[in-house]
Formats: C-alpha cells, structure tokens, sequence
C-alpha cells in the first residue's frame, strides 16, 4: 500500500468516526472491543473445559462414600419464558494412602460452571412450582437411586485431591467452544467491513 493510498485509508477511518453517527462510534469503540472479549473467553472457558475432562480419562478408580446430595437449578430464559436446568450436586469422601478426601465434583470442569446454578430455597415463586418441572423430578429420581448405589470415584493420581465421578469429553464443551470461536470470526468480518 502506497503512503497515498494508506493516508487516504486513515482519512476514511476519521470521517468515520466524527461523520455524525455517534452510535457507531459508541458501538465500535466501546461495545465491539467487549464483545470479542466475551468471544475469546467463551472459547477459552470451553477449552479449559475440554482439557480437563480429556486428561480425567487417564485417572485411577477407587469407591467412595456419598455424604449428601442437593438439587440446584438454573433458569435460562428466553422471549419471556423460562427454561429450567436441574443438577444434583454430590458431596463425597474417599480415601487414598490413608489420607481422606471430600468433594463435589460432578465434572472434572464443574467448577468452571457451577457458579450459574442457584439453591432450590431461591427458586421464585412467580416460577411458579418446580415440582410442575419435568426436570425436577429427573432430578430427583438421580438423587434418590444414588443414595442406594455404590459411589466409584476417579482421582488425579498426581493430585489425588482432584477428583469427579464421571469422566471423559462431552459434547457441551465442543458447543461452548464453537460458539465462541464462531462469535470471534463473525466479529472479525464485521470489523474490517466496517473499518475497510
């Protein structure tokens, strides 16, 4: 690009700015920087994800004790309805070389997501009642068989702290990451048609 043709580039990027369309100026300066942020920790927290469950695949098995359970919900709403997720949370103990650990991990990645749930003693009322939920009872029939089983639990034999009941990649973590990544490029197009 020649200095006459790039200056005549940056004279097009300020007309831009200061041509009178101060929400577009508003969107791309402030708004669009955040939404490629949001798109790049979308995908790195699907990433994070996928790392974990992919290394849990390779843990030692041991048997467990379950010492409690609770059901906590998350709503994701959507044209003014409401659309329920129901979890059971499992808090359990199991012992390696004599040393007893406790956890709640579901997941390997639970962590990363478990912030989004809520306690049932929050679910509101004008939700109206959340055992009308077909979730729910799901919920609690998962809750209920677990009291009865035996509890395997699989452990980071290099960090026996670190534990989960349930191992390998789902196929959320492949979603979160497609979202991502797909919200990133779309942003990108978008910025150089907009700039260029």
């Amino acid at each position: 690009m020649t200095t006459i043709a790039y200056f005549s580039k940056l004279s097009l990027i300020f007309d831009f700015f200061y041509s009178g369309n101060l929400w577009l100026w508003i969107v791309f300066t402030i708004f669009y920087p955040l939404f490629v942020y949001f798109s790049l920790w979308l995908f790195h927290r699907g990433y994070k994800a996928y790392k974990l469950m992919k290394n849990s695949t390779k843990w030692s098995a041991t048997t467990g004790e379950l010492l409690d359970t609770k059901i906590l919900y998350n709503n994701f709403a959507s044209s003014g309805s409401y659309n329920f997720d129901f979890i059971v949370v499992k808090k359990y103990r199991y012992t390696i070389d004599g040393i007893v650990y406790t956890s709640n991990t579901d997941l390997p990645s639970d962590h990363l997501f478990i912030g989004e749930y809520n306690s049932m003693a929050h679910f509101s009322g004008h939700y109206g009642d959340y055992k009308q939920e077909l979730g729910y009872h799901t919920a609690k029939k998962q809750e209920n068989h677990l009291k009865k089983s035996p509890l395997m639990v699989y452990f980071d034999p290099e960090n026996p702290q670190r534990s989960c009941l349930r191992t390998g990649v789902k196929g959320s973590v492949y979603v979160t990451m497609g979202m991502g990544l797909f919200l990133f490029l779309l942003l990108i197009l978008l910025g150089l048609e907009i700039v260029f």
